[in-house]
């Protein structure tokens, strides 16, 4: 049986020099994303990429994943 995933949020673009990127969440709630110290991402040819999340800063109105 296949594993499904869920969607919760969307990557943005990067945010200065330290290695972050913004991170949207699809359902505007930010809390669980917090939690997080790892995800797997989804690229646009479809592959899946396990990464692990080394840090996670709220910057204005935007959470930053690095």
């Amino acid at each position: 049986m296949e594993e499904q995933l869920l969607a919760t949020a969307t990557v943005g673009k990067t945010h200065g020099v330290n290695g972050f990127i913004k991170i949207n969440s699809l359902s505007g709630e930010y809390d669980h994303l917090m939690k997080l110290d790892s995800c797997i991402l989804k690229t646009r040819d479809g592959k899946q990429v396990a990464v692990t999340i080394e840090d996670i800063e709220v910057h204005s109105s935007n959470i930053l994943f690095k």
